[in-house]
């Protein structure tokens, strides 16, 4: 996902009559977003917002835990990853999450960005890193997780990817 982009889960309407109580939580995740500033949420807004996620990944056909493996899908068709193991909801949207070894699509370090390859850097005590930043060829950010975070449940080693760039084959 670019800087200062939603996931559609967020961009689609509310039904009118439908509770808009997390209506100030996406007006303050898309500033949050639009700054670059990933600080968690509180819990209340937290709660508020990931549920919103989930219930949207759901009704646009992404199971939180596959059935079984379910190939991931580039928009152009392309094949990203041979499988997902769950999606993680967190503050700032849903992502799938995957091990390296089931991608597929090549993959290249985000130009500028080589340098969170750099072992070691994840030990820092001031700003320690937290992802490697990679691209598929249609310029979506894949990233590997090197730190953990405080506003979602990433696991350290694996792969994630924005549910905005990708879609699931059909079972």
């Amino acid at each position: 996902m670019v800087r200062g982009t939603l996931p559609r889960f967020l961009l689609a309407k509310l039904c009118p009559g439908e509770d808009t109580e997390v209506d100030p939580v996406i007006t303050k995740v898309k500033k949050r977003l639009a700054a670059g500033t990933y600080r968690p949420l509180g819990k209340r807004d937290s709660a508020l917002i990931r549920d919103f996620y989930a219930e949207r990944a759901e009704k646009e056909g992404f199971p939180i835990f596959p059935k079984g493996p379910r190939r991931v899908l580039l928009r152009d068709g392309s094949v990203l990853a041979t499988r997902y193991e769950r999606i993680v909801v967190g503050d700032f949207g849903p992502y799938l999450e995957f091990r390296p070894e089931h991608v597929v699509a090549e993959l290249t370090v985000k130009n500028g960005e080589g340098w969170r390859l750099t072992k070691g850097l994840e030990n820092r005590k001031f700003y320690p890193l937290k992802y490697e930043w990679w691209e598929t060829q249609l310029g979506d950010m894949v990233y590997k997780q090197r730190g953990t975070v405080k506003y979602a449940d990433y696991r350290v080693g694996m792969m994630y990817v924005g549910l905005q760039c990708v879609n699931l084959e059909s079972e």
